[in-house]
């Protein structure tokens, strides 16, 4: 069997920044006892974790150059286009790909993946804490630049909440100002900003608010001021000081491949936190599916729009849900319920999901190879 690092390698240094503590540090395959016992092992070559169009254009050329072997393609906590390695799997048979976009179609498995990339991790590693000791309703991490970033942020920033925790930047944005504000959110997001929430965005870039420790540059001035906080977001301290957490979670343009779930999300089920979305549609209902609990009596639906011109839609029904919520006892039970399911019984019960499809591809590998 040969694994393929190259992807993986600069997968495992990026999640580094990102997530408190990996399975395998020693920089080996850790899905590699999934494959421990596959019959021809010796004949399969394994591609990891592509993290952009370059990297699968890289698989399919050593997919086209290996047609001896057969390939199994991993594709897990980063959406990339599908249709190239369609066309590769149309013209080369011996090609598997395990996704966990729950895409299924031949030579397609869904595999849910993301608990082991990023939830062992937390398992049983994170207590609950009571929400009457967390300092914060609400709390929005973003070190990006999109235009709905920007909007919800501003949109925070503006209600001037004492609950809020935000960050907005991870440097000083020296080439971003309001008119660029304003022209990439009617383009990219077919929103109007009104004038209120120009001058909130205004505000932000002057004061650089909440700035994530290690990432980020200071202001030019080095000053921080009582409005200025400093959070390390590679730790869990945040998650567990807030109630709620406007999960900034991967795209925000919908691929029609499935939502992406990454360790932004698994924070907050494995602190007790309970995630706002925003991002791809089919995030409620993709959890849900594997047993966790969203009915808290907030208008959720705006989860459910797809299509590429859904985004203005989507950022009112944040917006709407932001203004609505309240730290009340079903919503705390209800985070705590996906706090204990993720500790005590997810792990397994991904497991279970798993094994009739690693144990039909396994056929297929041993009757096609």
């Amino acid at each position: 069997m040969i694994i393929d690092s190259t992807y993986f390698s600069s997968y495992l240094q990026a999640s580094r920044l990102t997530i408190t503590r990996l399975d395998d540090l020693s920089k080996e395959f850790w899905l590699k006892d999934l494959f421990t016992n596959f019959p021809k092992k010796e004949k399969l070559y394994i591609h990891s974790f592509p993290q952009h169009d370059d990297d699968v254009a890289k698989i399919i050329d050593t997919c086209t150059n290996n047609t001896n072997l057969g390939h199994i393609i991993i594709l897990s906590g980063q959406i990339v286009d599908l249709d190239p390695l369609k066309k590769l799997a149309e013209r080369q048979p011996k090609i598997y790909v395990l996704n966990d976009y729950g895409h299924t179609a031949e030579h397609f498995y869904p595999f849910i993946s993301s608990h082991r990339t990023f939830g062992k991790g937390y398992i049983g590693q994170v207590p609950f804490v009571p929400w009457a000791d967390r300092k914060y309703t609400i709390s929005s991490l973003s070190s990006r630049y999109e235009p709905h970033r920007w909007i919800l942020t501003g949109y925070l920033n503006k209600l001037q909440r004492d609950d809020v925790v935000f960050s907005f930047h991870n440097r000083y944005p020296e080439k971003y100002n309001v008119p660029q504000f304003l022209e990439s959110a009617k383009n990219v997001c077919n929103f109007d900003v009104d004038p209120q929430l120009a001058i909130s965005v205004q505000d932000l870039i002057d004061r650089a608010p909440i700035v994530p420790d290690g990432m980020n540059n200071p202001r030019p001035d080095g000053d921080m001021d009582e409005m200025t906080h400093v959070y390390d977001q590679c730790q869990l301290d945040v998650y567990l000081h807030s109630k709620v957490n406007l999960t900034m979670e991967g795209q925000f343009v919908d691929t029609g491949h499935g939502c992406n779930i990454t360790e932004k999300t698994m924070k907050c089920l494995a602190s007790g936190c309970f995630p706002l979305h925003v991002g791809q549609s089919g995030f409620y209902k993709f959890l849900s599916s594997m047993g966790f609990n969203f009915d808290v009596g907030i208008d959720l639906g705006y989860d459910d729009i797809t299509s590429v011109d859904n985004r203005q839609s989507k950022i009112y029904g944040i917006m709407s849900a932001i203004d609505k919520i309240k730290a009340n006892a079903i919503l705390e039970n209800t985070a705590k319920k996906n706090h204990d399911w993720f500790h005590k019984s997810w792990y397994n019960y991904c497991e279970q999901l798993n094994k009739p499809v690693m144990d039909t591809l396994k056929g297929k590998i041993q009757n096609e190879i």
